[in-house]
């Protein structure tokens, strides 16, 4: 999934500064980032780091889009979904 994730995008990333949430324990971090480093090129993301995502307005707009996706597949509530759906470039179903 993080292949696909990264290496799908157009222009391809190139030394990209990743911004995942705080609320990721510092072990799974740890496992986070050496999945990345084992998948991805080593010129794609130059470096990675953790923020709060309440001072992040990316990650509460990623929060919110997720989330509404999350509420469309499992809670069979489009409501919010049906706000973003015109702006998905891809949808990676599992």
């Amino acid at each position: 999934m993080i292949r696909r994730l990264f290496y799908d995008n157009n222009p391809p990333l190139e030394k990209a500064i990743l911004i995942i949430d705080e609320a990721i324990t510092k072990i799974r971090q740890r496992e986070f980032k050496g999945v990345l480093r084992k998948y991805l090129s080593k010129n794609m993301v130059r470096k990675i780091v953790q923020k709060r995502s309440k001072s992040e307005t990316m990650i509460q707009i990623a929060d919110m889009i997720s989330g509404s996706i999350f509420r469309k597949y499992e809670k069979q509530n489009d409501k919010f979904w049906k706000i973003v759906k015109n702006r998905e470039n891809i949808l990676i179903e599992f």
